[in-house]
């Protein structure tokens, strides 16, 4: 049986999201490691049984933005890889707020808007196109997520959303308001922090013509405490792994590990047998209210709007309502979307009952209760009960966002450090880059991450259907980068 609600614990820094495959394999089994002390960028070999197949041994890619690429953009930095948005508010490279000494981080942080409505923040944006998820209908992300919202002075009391990842079946660049668009079905994550902390999440939404039965997926904060989901300072591990399975069929299905700031382990959510892309329906004469895409000719077609203008042309003869996109259903791209908003019902209202600390925006200014109030009288005329903090830009969506080594892939076997001896334990997980595979060798090259010098960890290797050892192989991290391994001889000869 598999949870259907989040349970947490207390204590930890990371956050994971993962959404995982589903198949029958065996459990895969370590007996041996070739070095028992590691070091990062050591290759190491485990030895065993059950670890499956994957095909191509590297990820996708694995992204740490280097070193001295200061200023830099994300395309910049990965030679090409990623692709910056049409925008020019782009991320950009940093050495500050580093996770790993001497490791940039790409700055991806949200700077105050001129708005006084609902809409917070610009967005910055980078993403990359036809990643490969499509040749396995599945895909796999593992990044690390820094947030701190500790420059807004109005950073309490205040309902946000924070907007960061989309996984649409395709990215069309400036088209069609300008800016990067994406092609339906996609699934998209965003932070919802709410003034009443108990009644924060993280969401995982659907834009996905219908019919899909993987529908959208809400996590709670369960302990009616203090603890915020994500306003707490530092950095988050997020994982997410989707199962797409076959088209209009029931046999994909998605699983959400969660662990945060306040946190000892993850919470897991897992769900089996849904639907998770729809196949797109054939184009229709005489149809004025478009679903996102049609298949015409052999060729997919998406609507530029849910209203077509010409609905007897055919799409092909139609570039007023049609754009040609790639002849596939399936999620094959990943967009990281950083964009935050402040909920409309921060605006005072004369019917409001508002506590003393209260903060709310009227007429181009920020306010702060000063004293328990039915309000009735505007904030201006109130001096008794309202202070001004402050004119806009109000900086209430203000977040500081750094992004740091990024493992993506389409394949869910993967090797894993984490710091307790049981995986479901785990409050701390570095993703391994593997080197080769096979079902009973597996070779990866260390990434330490953040786990310090000297620690004890222990190793886990996941196969393709989820299995895990669950009782972890121990290692540790040499107490200096030198430690591990012998150096190589030099001005050796054979004679």
């Amino acid at each position: 049986m598999f949870r259907d609600k989040i349970s947490f614990k207390s204590a930890s820094l990371s956050l994971a999201v993962l959404l995982f495959p589903f198949e029958a394999w065996s459990v895969p089994n370590i007996s041996s490691l070739s070095q028992a002390i590691v070091s990062q960028g050591q290759s190491v070999t485990a030895s065993g049984n059950g670890f499956g197949v994957k095909t191509k041994a590297a990820p996708l890619r694995f992204e740490t933005w280097g070193k001295n690429n200061a200023g830099k953009t994300a395309q910049e930095a990965s030679s090409g890889w990623w692709r910056d948005g049409a925008n020019t508010l782009w991320p950009r490279v940093t050495s500050q707020n580093t996770r790993i000494p001497g490791q940039d981080v790409l700055d991806a942080s949200i700077h105050p808007s001129t708005h006084s409505l609902s809409e917070g923040s610009e967005s910055r944006t980078f993403y990359k196109d036809n990643a490969g998820f499509a040749e396995t209908h599945k895909s796999y992300l593992n990044f690390w997520l820094y947030t701190d919202f500790s420059d807004s002075p109005l950073n309490e009391n205040i309902n946000t959303q924070l907007k960061f990842i989309h996984m649409p079946t395709q990215v069309l660049a400036a088209w069609p308001w300008g800016y990067a668009s994406y092609v339906l079905p996609s699934r998209n994550m965003s932070f919802w922090e709410n003034d009443a902390p108990q009644n924060s999440q993280i969401m995982v939404s659907v834009y996905t013509p219908k019919p899909v039965t993987l529908n959208g997926t809400v996590f709670r904060n369960d302990l009616a405490s203090s603890v915020n989901i994500f306003k707490s300072q530092g950095w988050y591990n997020i994982q997410m792994q989707l199962d797409q399975g076959t088209a209009g069929v029931e046999n994909g299905g998605e699983k959400l590990c969660i662990v945060g700031p306040g946190y000892s382990k993850y919470g897991v959510w897992k769900t089996l047998n849904k639907s998770v892309v729809p196949v797109s329906p054939s184009w229709v004469a005489g149809q004025g209210t478009s679903p996102s895409a049609v298949w015409y000719d052999g060729k997919r077609y998406a609507a530029r709007s849910n209203s077509i203008k010409d609905p007897n042309v055919p799409p092909d003869q139609n570039t007023d309502d049609w754009h040609e996109v790639r002849s596939s259903d399936y999620i094959d791209a990943v967009a990281f979307w950083f964009w935050s908003q402040k909920r409309g019902n921060n605006h005072w209202t004369p019917t409001g009952s508002y506590k003393a600390g209260a903060k709310v925006d009227y007429s181009t200014k920020a306010y702060v209760c000063t004293g328990d109030v039915l309000s009735t009288v505007t904030p201006d005329m109130d001096p008794g009960h309202w202070s001004k903090v402050f004119d806009y830009p109000w900086p209430s969506s203000t977040i500081k966002l750094h992004l740091d080594s990024m493992y993506i892939d389409n394949s869910f076997a993967r090797v894993e450090i984490g710091d307790k001896p049981v995986y479901d334990n785990c409050a701390h997980r570095e993703i391994q880059i593997p080197t080769a595979w096979s079902d009973g060798s597996v070779t990866f090259s260390v990434n330490k991450g953040s786990f310090p010098q000297g620690a004890q960890a222990y190793l886990y290797i996941v196969d393709e259907g989820d299995n895990v050892n669950a009782n972890g192989y121990p290692l540790s991290f040499a107490a200096s980068a030198s430690a591990a391994a012998p150096a190589k001889p030099r001005n050796l000869r054979v004679k």
